[in-house]
């Protein structure tokens, strides 16, 4: 005959806690591991952003969406993750942000401005020349 062993859980994993026991009801986001399985808590990314829970409290950024201000950059690769404004690169290109009186440069990296503006005045010659 043999005698089947029974499971019986170890116990609570935080005695100083009543909410936290295995098999509890355990809500996402909260930081705390409440049914003790060891996949929620403190250390873990649940919105798999790059921050962990506490990091995700410290800077209050939603610990379930991987992009709190929609900006489309990770919180944990915003340098603002709570702002929705675009960086600076995303700015339009004729704005001499830096005030420095250079022509500013576009994203691919032609010259804007006056630069622009002497290609038009070229072509405008040209079209003068031809027609004499």
């Amino acid at each position: 005959m043999r005698v089947r062993a029974l499971e019986v859980p170890l116990g609570d994993c935080d005695d100083a806690s009543a909410d936290i026991w295995p098999d509890a009801p355990d809500p996402p986001g909260d930081c705390v591991d409440q049914d003790c399985d060891g996949e929620r808590g403190p250390e873990s990314d649940e919105d798999g952003d790059g921050l962990d829970c506490l990091e995700e409290q410290q800077r209050s950024t939603d610990p379930l969406d991987p992009d709190t201000d929609g900006d489309g950059l990770r919180d944990g690769e915003d340098p603002d993750p709570l702002s929705p404004e675009p960086e600076q690169e995303q700015l339009d290109d004729h704005e001499d942000l830096d005030q420095d009186a250079r022509p500013p440069v576009s994203r691919s990296g032609c010259i804007v401005g006056e630069a622009t503006s002497g290609l038009v005045a070229l072509f405008g010659l040209l079209a003068f020349r031809r027609r004499r």
